[in-house]
């Protein structure tokens, strides 16, 4: 096991064993660090633990410590608006990267060339980022459209428009889609889509439930699961159930993201939430690349940071009760095995690495 691993953890996945069939090796709780520095201090130390979307680690933490300050029960504003056009791009830069350079390879496809993405206007500008610029780009080296077309039909007909394009496209996003399409689309992931709200008692329940070190899923019922496709302000959790759609939804995000016009693209996509939770606690929410953010913290009177906990995307979509376990419980072929794995990793994109066991001769016997 690589020494790293100790704070950043591993996923060891099990096909087609009873719940539960995940274990992480090593144990991920980097945030601990914190614990005992000053609350300033705390928000740039953790974005240098979680180096994956390190940004939002950073803008998460921080309004955690505000709620922290604030009076009791106290819902935070939302951020300002260069944060949240930074979290817009910073966003958009891992879709891209997910889908030109770390996603091919896994298939067996050449990643983007350079030249592709050195045009990609979220290298460029040192931080400014042109939404026109960055629409161009899309439809040129993305999408063999305009924005505005693709995204209407994508509303319009959802799976089925996407599908016909990923068939018709000349674009390197679409062979990848056509590629994974034979196995991802049969892989079922059935999911509530993870949602905080201050008012209506979610946040202050998860709050409870992270003092507690309570599990995050439950042992029975639909498991909760967080990504693109349930952002907070879009209503597309409710049409996406298989890994094709999970992974695909990086492409929607990512061309909401890039449009410059509607009510609910750009900046206003992506949802922060945080509140005091009571006394000298505050928890704060992100969306991400991957999906919700959280962190929790407690101060005392010193204002030191006593009590810190990160929950990331992975920590639900690969609980060993969540969406990712149930699914590779249900893989029955054994033949099957390595796409299932590579189709949920590619669809729920944990942000530690993993490994997958072999399936035993007695399962295949049983599944016989």
């Amino acid at each position: 096991m690589n020494p790293l691993d100790a704070l950043a953890g591993r996923l060891l996945l099990q096909v087609g064993q009873p719940l539960p069939n995940i274990r992480r090796l090593g144990v991920r709780r980097a945030e601990r660090l914190a614990v005992g520095r000053p609350a300033d201090a705390a928000p740039a130390l953790l974005g240098t633990l979680f180096t994956l979307c390190g940004h939002a680690h950073v803008l998460t933490a921080r309004r955690a410590v505000e709620a922290a300050r604030a009076a009791p029960g106290a819902e935070l504003p939302p951020p300002p608006e260069a944060d949240a056009r930074t979290l817009q791009w910073r966003t958009a830069q891992e879709q891209v990267r997910r889908l030109l350079v770390d996603a091919p390879p896994v298939v067996d496809l050449s990643p983007a060339t350079p030249v592709v993405l050195q045009r990609c206007p979220l290298w460029q500008g040192g931080g400014e980022v042109s939404a026109a610029a960055l629409a161009q780009w899309l439809a040129s080296d993305l999408l063999s459209m305009p924005v505005a077309t693709w995204l209407a039909a994508w509303e319009r007909d959802g799976e089925a428009w996407l599908r016909e394009w990923s068939v018709t496209a000349r674009s390197p996003v679409a062979r990848l889609l056509r590629r994974l399409w034979p196995w991802a689309s049969a892989l079922r992931l059935p999911h509530r889509a993870l949602r905080l709200h201050a008012r209506d008692g979610s946040a202050l329940a998860l709050a409870a439930q992270l003092a507690a070190d309570a599990p995050l899923q439950g042992a029975g019922g639909v498991p909760y699961a967080t990504g693109p496709w349930c952002r907070q302000r879009d209503r597309e959790a409710a049409r996406v159930d298989n890994a094709w759609m999970f992974f695909a939804s990086r492409l929607t995000d990512l061309v909401r993201l890039a449009s410059p016009d509607g009510p609910a693209t750009g900046a206003g996509l992506l949802a922060c939430g945080a509140v005091n939770t009571g006394g000298r606690t505050g928890l704060a929410w992100t969306e991400t690349a991957r999906g919700l953010l959280v962190h929790a913290v407690a101060l005392d009177e010193a204002h030191r940071v006593a009590a810190c906990r990160v929950v990331s995307p992975t920590d639900w979509n690969f609980d060993p009760l969540g969406p990712a376990a149930r699914a590779l419980r249900d893989v029955r072929d054994a033949a099957q095995d390595a796409r299932a794995v590579q189709s949920l990793v590619l669809a729920l994109d944990p942000c530690m690495g993993w490994e997958a066991q072999a399936r035993r001769q007695d399962q295949e016997t049983a599944h016989a």
